[in-house]
């Protein structure tokens, strides 16, 4: 009897997540029928955020919103699985841009691109990631 009743359990959860699956495949179905392409060449990524020194003792700090264009899909998974060594890569450029960056002035936003970007052709070893600045907030 207990062995039956485990048995009408998984069968019923095996129903319910194909029926929680099946409304997602009608609508790739959908999608393609009507001929929509849906490719996204975007890669969103968790705010960075580093300490602002000046003469040896932190200031504040700036938080920044990247995101990474991609068109060409190699290139993306190869920069999704980077992702890790890009942050890293992104810290030094951040506090070296940000290090003795006088009160009261804004950052150089083009110069804090240029200066990601050299960093992710490095990272990524060529060309093809345009890194776009979503926010830089100093505090």
């Amino acid at each position: 009897m207990n062995l039956r009743r485990h048995l009408v359990i998984g069968l019923l959860s095996v129903f319910v997540v194909a029926l929680g699956a099946a409304p997602a495949a009608m609508a790739k179905d959908e999608s393609k029928s009507k001929g929509v392409e849906t490719t996204t060449t975007l890669i969103e990524m968790d705010a960075l955020t580093v300490n602002i020194f000046r003469s040896n003792y932190s200031r504040g700090k700036v938080e920044v919103m990247i995101n990474l264009d991609v068109p060409n899909p190699d290139l993306r998974q190869r920069t999704v699985e980077s992702i890790p060594r890009l942050r890293a890569a992104y810290v030094p450029v951040l506090t070296g841009t940000m290090y003795d960056l006088p009160q009261r002035t804004p950052p150089n936003i083009e110069a804090l691109a240029n200066a990601l970007q050299r960093a992710t052709d490095k990272v990524l070893g060529r060309p093809g990631v345009r890194v776009l600045l979503g926010s830089v907030v100093v505090n």
